[in-house]
């Protein structure tokens, strides 16, 4: 069998984070991808990652601003944030981060790194330039997979969506009791009377699907309102198309994992509680936005991904949201947020949107970095934010190009491989990690001569598979677990057993198999025909 590599490519909000993650799902029944230099490169950007981190929370703590350091956890992490890679800066792979501070604005980061760390993903995914990735040669050889979503629903919920950056404000100043759908109302009773503002998201969403509409054919597509009324067929439909069948039961455990909860780690508002609702865009938006929707084109998309045509909505049956909506529309008035400023900054929405007529300053490309997007009130903290992500990521970035340009094909080449890498990044990283660094390369060394012991010296480099067990599903008493290449049904009667110490083989009612068909007929014969 061969490797898995499918690459997911999808406008925000558009059932993106939920494709990912029925992919993600699929993982475990395809031999690992990562050959040894691959691996390598894996464990220095886990291990040393975070220099990028700690340098910008340096900066903050310098300032005498920990305390009102607004940096969500899933920018903190080295490959955290939405990513790209394209003809703009070619070999690499961007990486956005929202940084804030409490009273003084925020700021999009944007790091660059050699584009093989995309391949450290899963599955790796982009919601930018759908042209570019199908004829890119980094990604030869990958199932291309792209989710859509009814433009109308896609921008309502673009509308109530709390990006990481307002969520890590809201976990960190608001009181616990706060209702955060009371928060999302209020703010998107702005964002959607100002028309202004709803026109610059309309504009964003224009653009995307021009770029993905001549290229759609090139990827297998996932409409999110078929996940969310008819999971099982869709993600069955998902699974072959990446070139791994599954069957309804794998299907709907996938489905049990995934419906209706959060999916984004540390940015814990991405999902709306309660909502997640097939046309669930007519009870918020009204005629004013789809008129807007219609004339500028979204219409005609809808009817190309077989939704229906938008319609004209009743006011007579507006919810009290949206008479509140319509009114101050037809008042010319624009909702004035009850939020604090901090949080309503934090909320604009700054890289899904058109956002030319906004006045946000930005900066060009440093050797490594970029302030796409500022609004802050404190040059020398930005331009300090600025210095210490460069000279971090350049630091991370000659290690990660020096790696990928040595040999690692026999145990010879790569142990002195690394002990060149190791003395030349020395000076310049381990005064920054001084635990870490040499204890990388130690990590590292370790895997290299595992690697050599399990393939022999003249086979392949390619890692021993260290994957976890996991479980698949469970059928008739019996759990379907994925390990290292096998797949196992494992009698719940026998308890706990930990597969990372212990072979099950030869213990009552245990299969064992490399093919998944075979075990899941087993077990069904024996639920349909217990001994």
């Amino acid at each position: 069998m061969q490797p898995f590599r499918p690459l997911v490519v999808g406008s925000p909000r558009s059932g993106f984070a939920l494709l990912c993650s029925v992919l993600a799902h699929l993982e475990p029944l395809a031999p690992p991808k990562a050959d040894l230099r691959q691996a390598l490169l894996d464990l220095f950007a886990a291990r040393l990652g975070a220099h990028v981190s700690e340098s910008v929370i340096r900066t903050f703590e310098a300032a005498g601003l920990l305390q009102d350091m607004v940096y969500n956890g899933n920018f903190r992490q080295l490959t955290g944030g939405p990513r790209w890679a394209g003809d703009e800066r070619p070999g690499r792979a961007c990486y956005r981060k929202y940084i804030g501070a409490r009273g003084r604005g925020d700021l999009m980061l944007v790091t660059s790194h050699p584009v093989e760390l995309l391949h450290g993903d899963s599955v790796p995914h982009s919601h930018s330039d759908p042209a570019w990735w199908p004829d890119a040669p980094e990604f030869a050889g990958h199932s291309l997979h792209a989710s859509v979503r009814n433009p109308a629903g896609i921008i309502n919920s673009a509308c109530f969506s709390l990006n990481a950056l307002a969520s890590e404000h809201i976990q960190r100043y608001l009181p616990p009791e706060a209702d955060a759908d009371e928060t999302r109302q209020d703010l998107a009773l702005y964002k959607l009377s100002d028309l202004k503002f709803f026109d610059g998201i309309v504009r964003f969403y224009v653009d995307w699907f021009a770029r993905f509409l001549p290229v759609r054919d090139r990827y297998a597509i996932m409409r999110w309102e078929d996940l969310i009324l008819d999971p099982v067929p869709t993600i069955r439909a998902v699974a072959g198309a990446a070139g791994l069948p599954v069957g309804p039961r794998m299907a709907a455990d996938i489905w049990a994992r995934l419906d209706h909860v959060n999916l984004t780690g540390d940015h814990r508002h991405n999902y709306r509680a309660g909502k997640g609702i097939v046309g669930d865009w007519r009870n918020w938006l009204t005629n004013h936005h789809v008129d807007r929707l219609r004339a500028a084109g979204l219409e005609e998309v809808a009817l190309a991904f077989g939704y229906e045509p938008f319609g004209r909505l009743d006011p007579a049956a507006y919810t009290p949201f949206q008479r509140r909506l319509d009114a101050l529309i037809g008042r010319g008035e624009v909702h004035r947020c009850g939020v604090d400023a901090d949080l309503f900054g934090y909320a604009f929405n700054k890289s899904n949107i058109d956002a030319s007529a906004f006045g946000f300053r930005s900066h060009p490309w440093r050797a490594e970095t970029r302030v796409e997007r500022s609004s802050f009130t404190d040059p020398a903290l930005e331009a300090s934010i600025s210095d210490a992500a460069e000279g971090s990521v350049a630091r991370l970035n000659r290690l990660f190009e020096g790696l990928l340009e040595h040999r690692f094909d026999s145990p010879a080449a790569a142990e002195r491989s690394l002990g060149d890498l190791a003395l030349a990044h020395a000076a310049a990283l381990r005064p920054h990690l001084p635990a870490r660094y040499d204890a990388t390369f130690d990590e590292a060394l370790a895997l290299v001569r595992q690697t050599f012991a399990a393939n022999g010296p003249d086979g392949p480099p390619r890692p021993p598979d260290r994957r976890p067990p996991r479980l698949l599903y469970a059928r008739g008493g019996v759990n379907i677990v994925a390990h290292r290449g096998r797949f196992l049904a494992l009698p719940q009667a026998l308890g706990p057993i930990d597969l990372e110490r212990e072979n099950p083989e030869g213990r009552s009612g245990v299969l064992i198999h490399h093919d998944l068909a075979l075990i899941e007929a087993a077990v069904e014969q024996r639920v349909e025909s217990p001994p």
